[in-house]
């Protein structure tokens, strides 16, 4: 699944992204994710538009982020 919009918390591997339309996703960054948890604060850091391919349900343990790209 894709969701966009900007990442608001990073900590440690966890992410909270606002969706375009407001809705909260709270997903951990996979092990193999394309980017790193210092890619991830400086798109919180400077409120960076993304886009999030992720696996799972959000907030759960099993929502996982496998890529985030800027947009």
């Amino acid at each position: 699944m894709r969701a966009q919009g900007h990442i608001s918390v990073v900590q440690e591997r966890r992410l909270l992204l606002i969706t375009d339309d407001g809705t909260g996703c709270q997903l951990t960054l996979a092990h193999d994710a394309t980017v790193d948890i210092d890619a991830l604060r400086q798109f919180a850091e400077a409120r960076t538009h993304v886009s999030v391919e992720y696996s799972g349900e959000p907030g759960l343990a099993s929502g996982v982020a496998h890529a985030v790209e800027p947009r």
